[in-house]
């Protein structure tokens, strides 16, 4: 008996072995197990629930003891608690009998009380163990859909990225796309609410942007499509995403930029920092959106330093915002480092500001300077 519990890998045989050897064990016409569910306080077998306060699997829940369930002429049924060594509740065992059950049986059903507990403790576990590596799995997949990609090399321009997830999983990401010797596109994005489900739409999105991404496509068409591909993925206006889209021309040093539901970019020229305005709303809330790219000729030296809302909503404890401004200041203040450790600094600024307080959203930037020589 113990051999055939302790071999049971999948809940429903579990319980089935018990109940067979409740009839091995005993004189029984029907054996039957009700698991116990803490949250709701109840005895419960498929759709089948019972109170656990009241009736005979009550008393035999507190009281620890079989009980004695007469059915006068029909025999009577035996309440058997099952209760884990640590005194865990795990569930009762009823078996019902022809006539009137033994001491000796009513010792057999007790045993056998205590072993079923131990192998529906253990199965729990199992179960536990099984559901943490699904989901570590799929977290693990939804941390592979918002992968940073790989540093690229652009001709004349220093170019990089930071990725600062709030939670496991990030509902951010940053991306670029060569377009051909010369030009390159880019995107900066940050889908609504937070978790599992952000990570999905935000990946979305960037697949989408990568598949339109073309040099003989305009920078508003491009986002024009991915508005109406996001906005039938679902419900209209219930998901979005915030979104900073860029085609940046090597050789000229022109930069077009689209902030759907953001500011696309701090622009850091002459020495002067500007905030570059929001073109129009987010992408997936409208069926058809107005929008114009804006135009930036990048001289030697200047720097667009793209960013999503998780970096200024940034609070400290008596609930000031970071905000654009410090964020400018930063960015004037730090231009002359490399950018890979610009950006670093710039989030460990955002952490120094906010004392302590948690990071609520997540924090994705992408910054591109003209090289100066």
């Amino acid at each position: 008996m113990v051999r055939l519990l302790a071999e049971s890998q999948e809940l429903q045989p579990l319980l089935a072995s018990i109940e067979k050897a409740a009839h091995s064990l005993l004189t029984c016409q029907r054996a039957q197990i009700l698991q116990y569910d803490a949250g709701s306080e109840e005895f419960f077998q498929k759709e089948i629930r019972v109170s656990a306060r009241i009736g005979a699997s009550a008393r035999a829940a507190v009281t620890q003891r079989v009980i004695h369930v007469d059915h006068h002429l029909q025999g009577e049924t035996l309440v058997v608690p099952l209760i884990a060594p640590e005194g865990e509740l795990m569930g009762v065992l009823h078996i019902q009998g022809a006539g009137r059950f033994t001491q000796e049986e009513d010792d057999l059903a007790l045993m056998l009380g205590s072993l079923a507990a131990i192998a529906l403790k253990r199965q729990g576990l199992l179960d536990a163990l099984a559901e943490k590596r699904r989901l570590e799995r799929e977290l693990q997949l939804a941390r592979e859909l918002v992968e940073p990609p790989a540093t690229l090399n652009v001709p004349g321009f220093d170019l990089a990225g930071a990725f600062h997830p709030a939670r496991t999983v990030g509902g951010d990401c940053y991306d670029f796309v060569p377009l051909g010797p010369g030009s390159l596109a880019f995107l900066v994005a940050d889908a609504s609410g937070h978790g599992l489900d952000s990570a999905l739409l935000v990946s979305r999105c960037r697949s989408y942007f990568r598949a339109l991404a073309s040099p003989r496509e305009s920078l508003e068409t491009m986002a024009r499509r991915m508005n109406a591909l996001l906005v039938s993925d679902s419900r209209q206006g219930e998901r979005f995403v915030a979104a900073s889209l860029g085609r940046l021309s090597c050789a000229s040093g022109q930069l077009e930029v689209i902030g759907a539901g953001q500011a696309p970019c701090l622009l850091l020229a002459s020495g002067e920092v500007s905030l570059v305005p929001t073109s129009c709303p987010p992408l997936g809330v409208l069926k058809e959106i107005e929008l114009e790219a804006q135009k930036i000729e990048l001289a030697a030296g200047d720097l667009a330093f793209f960013f999503t809302d998780g970096l200024p909503e940034w609070r400290n404890p008596k609930g000031a915002l970071l905000g654009e401004d410090r964020l400018g200041e930063a960015l004037a203040r730090l231009r002359r480092h490399p950018l890979p450790e610009l950006l670093e600094r710039i989030y460990r600024e955002a952490e120094s500001f906010s004392q302590g307080q948690p990071q609520d959203d997540d924090v994705t930037c992408l910054a591109i300077r003209r090289q100066s020589g």
